[in-house]
This record gives structure tokens, C-alpha cells and sequence, in this order.
């Protein structure tokens, strides 16, 4: 059972990658969503919300689809687990058949109780790989969302900072326009 572990894990590992390349395309979407946006001189651009909010369904989704692999790979994990130690009590239950048939009674019991041991570490040791594997998986893929959500809040802040400093200059230009109009209004009346 053990020698199909490491197999096993490198798909995953390979998996993983191709989880992350699907996280990157959908931030590169959302990226391009944001970049390409409606130029609006001089405030900036106006993006689809619809759009962004697309792909940031698509990208939950993507992180909980890898948490509820995460968590397969450890049911999977503990199914193999329980078949290790269900063979390793049909063998221990055969052993003791053929020992009480053999002579040699105590030496049988000795090599039952290694075998058993033996299944019961080896059954452990899967199990503890199970586990770590899916909190590394669970971890990892809360750290790759936080940043990516970081990287989207940090692109969104600085739209809407954009967006404020050009409204800011909008509200300039139309008071001086004003400004202006009034000033060349004052010489007419004058006269009229």
C-alpha cells in the first residue's frame, strides 16, 4: 500500500500546478477586465462590475473546488487506511489458522504480532500523510486567494483613487469654467 504514496502524491503535486495556472488565467482575466476598462479622460476608466464580479465567482469557485479535492484525496487517504488494516487482520486471521495447525505456536504469534505492528505503523504513517497533505493543500490555497484578493483590493484602491483625483479635477475645471463665464458676463451688464 505504501509504495503507491509517493505516485499518488506527485500527480497531486502536478495537479496542484495546474491549479495554480487556473488561478493565474482567472487573475489575469480580472487584470484585463480592470485594464481595459472605458477610457474616460481625465477620470481614468470605467470598468464592468459585472464582469469582475464574473470572474471573482469563477475564482471562488476554483478555491473551493481545491478544498473539497483537498479534502477527497483525505477520505481517499483513510479508505486505503481502513483496507490496510482490514487485510492486515484477514492475514493476521490466516496466520493464526496455519499456526494452529504448525507446531511451532510461539514463533507464529511473534511474526503475527510484527505484521500487525507493522500494518498498524504503516496505516499511521498514511494517515499523518493524509492529513498534513490536506492542511498543506487548504493552506496553500488560502495563501494564494489572500494574495490574489490583496493584489484585486490593491488594483481596485488605486482605480478608485484614480477616479476620485479625476472627479477632484472635473469639479476644478467646472468651477473655473464658471469662474470665468461670470467674469465675462460682468463687463456686458455693465454696459447694458
Amino acid at each position: 500500500m505504501g509504495v503507491y504514496t509517493p505516485i499518488y502524491m506527485e500527480n497531486q503535486r502536478i495537479e496542484n500546478n495546474s491549479e495554480k495556472k487556473k488561478f493565474d488565467k482567472i487573475i489575469n482575466d480580472m487584470e484585463t477586465v480592470i485594464d481595459s476598462g472605458l477610457k474616460v479622460p481625465p477620470m481614468g476608466a470605467v470598468i464592468s462590475t459585472k464582469e469582475l464580479r464574473k470572474h471573482m465567482a469563477i475564482l471562488k469557485k476554483s478555491v473551493n473546488d481545491s478544498v473539497e479535492e483537498a479534502e477527497h484525496i483525505v477520505n481517499l487517504k483513510e479508505k486505503i487506511l481502513a483496507d490496510a488494516k482490514a487485510e492486515a487482520e484477514e492475514m493476521l486471521r490466516r496466520r493464526q489458522v496455519e499456526i494452529s495447525k504448525q507446531p511451532v505456536l510461539k514463533e507464529a504469534e511473534n511474526i503475527a504480532k510484527k505484521i500487525i505492528l507493522r500494518a498498524k505503523e504503516e496505516g499511521e504513517a498514511m494517515y499523518r500523510e493524509a492529513q498534513e497533505f490536506q492542511r498543506q493543500v487548504k493552506e496553500q490555497t488560502y495563501r494564494y486567494a489572500d494574495v490574489i484578493f490583496d493584489e484585486l483590493d490593491k488594483s481596485l484602491n488605486e482605480k478608485r483613487r484614480d477616479i476620485m483625483q479625476n472627479r477632484q479635477h472635473m469639479k476644478s475645471l467646472i468651477e473655473t469654467t464658471n469662474k470665468q463665464a461670470k467674469k465675462e458676463e460682468e463687463p456686458k451688464r455693465k454696459l447694458s
